[in-house]
Order: C-alpha cells, then structure tokens, then sequence
C-alpha cells in the first residue's frame, strides 16, 4: 500500500514538473523510482516521528524525546543498522523500539556515568573494529567516510551526554540512550549479516 501510495505520488509530482526530457521513457522511469523511493522514506519516517511526538508529550518527555531521536539519527546515519523487510514492520517496530527507548531514558537514571562511558567506549571499539553497516551498493564507495564520520558523531555524542549532565539529567540519558539505541541496532545488523556470511562486505 505505501509504494502504491508512494509511486502515484511520485508519476503525479514528476508528471506536474516540465522536463526536458519527459520523452525518454527510461529516463523518465528512473527518475519516477528516485522521488517513489524518497516519498517511501518519507512516510516510513513521519509515522513513526508523529507516534513519538504524542507518546512522549503525553508522558511528559517532549524534549528528552527530540533529544533522544536526534541523537539516534544522526549516529545510525553512519553506522548504520538494523531494517526490517517491509513498510509496515518498519513502521511497526520504529513505533515499538520509541517507546522502549523511552522508558529506557527514565530507567538509565540508575546507571552512573563511569558505566554508561565505559559502554561507549567498548561501543566505539566495535564500531572501528567492524566499520559501518552498509547495504545498498551504491553507497559502499563511501565506507571510509561513513566510517570517518560515525566515530565523530559518537565522540561529539557523548561529549554532548557529559555536558548536558550539568543541566538536566534526562538530557544526558536522553543522548546516551540515543548512543545505546542506535549501537543495538548496529549490532544487530553486524549479527544478522555474520549469520549470513557477508561480515565486512
């Protein structure tokens, strides 16, 4: 249904814009594919965003929310991690894994500093040890930079975590469970793909 949904969207944007072009039928199809597959992306991405918006307002966690979703994203952009097999299950578990993660930020209020670090830390070894999770072909000639980038993110992540403590508590744990999160899907993927045999490809 979303990539029904997602290609009579992208044939009706594409359609409504003059291109040169519009001849050319592969071309034409190319492009089609390009916008479809971005609209898919971006209704996987708003309702899961939406259901966490309303679940952490009515718990009374906007901000560690927005806290912990921005930190999630951006170390899971170039790491990578964990994606299920259809639409649906995305959105399905996305929804699931918020609210888990959530409660998560309320329970790490019991884990001291020194453990959540020595955590990342070990976190920041796989992650040079086993390189980032890429799946889609085309973006493999960018391993180095993903790889580059990831152990930056991190870094900046929880110097972030640390400099918050100063503020608030729940900031912090919000950006280290966004650290924890993302880490758990990664391994998940380096797991998944291990059981595979395609480790380091």
């Amino acid at each position: 249904m979303i990539e029904k949904l997602a290609f009579v969207l992208a044939k009706n944007i594409y359609l409504s814009v003059e291109t040169e072009d519009i001849h050319k039928n592969n071309l034409k199809n190319e492009e089609i594919e390009v916008l479809r597959y971005g609209i898919e992306c971006i209704i996987n991405m708003s309702i899961p965003l939406m259901f966490l918006l309303v679940y952490a307002w009515h718990a009374r966690m906007l901000l560690s929310a927005i806290i912990w979703f921005a930190t999630f994203l951006a170390l899971r952009n170039y790491i990578g991690g964990y994606h299920a097999s259809s639409h649906w299950q995305c959105i399905l578990y996305s929804c699931g894994y918020e609210m888990i993660c959530l409660y998560g930020i309320l329970k790490m209020m019991a884990i001291s500093l020194k453990i959540k670090l020595l955590i990342c830390g070990g976190m920041l070894l796989f992650n040079v040890w086993l390189g980032p999770v890429i799946y889609d072909i085309y973006l493999e000639r960018y391993r180095k930079r993903f790889y580059k980038y990831g152990i930056i993110v991190l870094s900046g992540e929880v110097t972030l975590a640390i400099f918050l403590k100063n503020f608030n508590q729940m900031y912090e744990n919000a950006v280290f469970m966004g650290i924890f999160s993302a880490e758990i899907l990664y391994l998940i993927a380096i797991i998944s793909k291990a059981g595979n045999g395609s480790i380091g490809r």
